[in-house]
């Protein structure tokens, strides 16, 4: 304790040779309390102690609210708790800390923060409340700074950026490894998916287009699920209904060429629009002394005999009402009576019988 004048009243431990000698303190943080009446702080350390402190200076005033003397605390910071709290390793292996005062001078440091404080600006070092990165040499800090209540001094915590930032890359590396997990998750949902889905339509429209080439041996998925297995086994049904059909065509077809093929009148098949011959029997060859394929294709009106004993002439012209004279005679049967079979079959633009060596008259 002091009066208004900086002399010593008062010390505790008590101090009485110094009491007695109303020793004078020469402090700049007491000369600005008593000055102006309000509390102060500073770093400069009383006179009697050595090292870094914080002395903390409250004014005393009378009921005028003159300062008639001031009461003066002294913190030795290399002694205190802050001190432990500064070198406590809970920051990190690659964290420091510091207490810096209102012009950014450090009151106290872990034993670290030269690494920092001592190679990095002061003008690099983020305001109160907020946090920056602040390169010093060739490591990158991550710091935070706080304000003190009631001085201007603040605490800086810096921790170096690859310590800092080590569980976001740790993080990082776990989302890399879920990616992985879920792209291989749904490479491998496409995967069933093509093979319970697009395989089987695959291969049922490679069915579908062997139809028209009359190919009904594909195969066709029987296994497949759902609605797409309803339609491979109807598309199947269908598939061997049709195929019995034409084969049925087929048969019936061939079993009509025989019947045609076998008789013993020569038959063309003539185009109506063309006169043209479609189809000959093996008969009407033999009639028009050339191989019946020969026939195909050529004018019906010129195809004529050129032997005796056959028909003159074959010719969809020919009047289509009953003929009710005679025939032309041929050289070696006598001519046909009027209204006998021969004579009164009537005449087809799209179908005519050539004569037999038996008849003796073309249609």
């Amino acid at each position: 304790m002091v009066d208004r004048r900086s002399a010593l009243l008062w010390t505790e431990p008590y101090d009485a040779e110094r009491v007695a000698a109303r020793l004078t303190l020469e402090h700049e943080a007491l000369r600005r309390a008593l000055a102006g009446g309000r509390p102060q702080v500073s770093r400069q350390p009383l006179p009697w102690r050595p090292g870094p402190s914080a002395v903390l200076v409250h004014p005393i005033v009378d009921l005028s609210g003159k300062p008639v003397g001031a009461l003066l605390g002294e913190i030795p910071l290399g002694a205190s708790k802050l001190a432990g709290f500064l070198g406590d390793p809970r920051f990190g292996s690659a964290a420091v800390a510091a207490l810096l005062d209102g012009e950014d001078e450090p009151l106290l440091a872990s034993p670290r923060a030269e690494r920092l404080l001592g190679r990095a600006p002061k003008s690099a070092f983020p305001s109160a409340g907020t946090t920056a990165m602040v390169a010093a040499g060739a490591t990158r800090w991550l710091v935070a700074r706080a304000q003190l209540r009631d001085v201007p001094w603040s605490v800086l915590i810096a921790e170096d950026d690859r310590e800092a930032f080590a569980s976001v890359q740790g993080l990082k590396v776990r989302l890399l490894l879920t990616g992985l997990v879920l792209g291989a998750a749904a490479l491998l949902f496409s995967l069933l998916v093509l093979g319970r889905l697009v395989r089987p339509l695959e291969v049922l429209t490679e069915a579908a287009r062997g139809v028209p080439d009359w190919d009904f041996a594909r195969a066709v998925p029987d296994r497949a699920p759902g609605e797409l297995g309803d339609l491979s086994r109807a598309f199947d049904a269908m598939r061997i209904a049709l195929r019995t059909t034409l084969q049925g065509l087929r048969d019936s077809e061939e079993r009509y060429r025989r019947s045609i093929d076998s008789a013993n009148d020569g038959i063309l098949a003539v185009d109506p629009t063309t006169l043209d011959i479609l189809d000959a029997n093996r008969k009407a060859g033999e009639l028009a002394r050339s191989a019946s394929g020969d026939l195909i294709g050529a004018a019906s009106s010129t195809s004529t005999p050129t032997t005796r004993g056959s028909a003159d002439a074959i010719s969809p012209r020919a009047s289509p009402r009953p003929a009710r004279g005679p025939c032309r005679r041929s050289t070696s049967q006598p001519p046909a009576e009027a209204g006998s079979p021969s004579a009164s079959r009537p005449a087809s633009s799209s179908m005519g019988r050539v004569g037999s060596s038996n008849s003796s008259a073309a249609i």
